[in-house]
């Protein structure tokens, strides 16, 4: 009858553990769920910034511009 018993804890035991494990495991799929849609975003934006670039850096292109052609009419006088 003990062995019944200490077998009966045993199992009760194990699925309190496999509960637990159960719940770590949603927790880690949800948090990949999430982790999954973050990427997504990121890589929207990166893509919308590639086709069409922020006003920063077309602002910076512009300045690049300006200082190439101020240098090429250095060069030429």
């Amino acid at each position: 009858m003990d062995e019944r018993n200490s077998l009966m804890f045993q199992n009760d035991q194990l699925k309190s553990e496999a509960n637990v494990i159960s719940k770590q495991a949603k927790a880690y799929r949800q948090k990949e769920k999430q982790l999954v849609k973050q990427y997504m975003e990121l890589i929207k934006c990166i893509e919308d910034d590639i086709v069409e670039p922020s006003n920063r850096t077309k602002n910076y292109d512009y300045f690049m511009y300006f200082i190439v052609v101020i240098l090429f009419v250095i060069v030429i006088k």
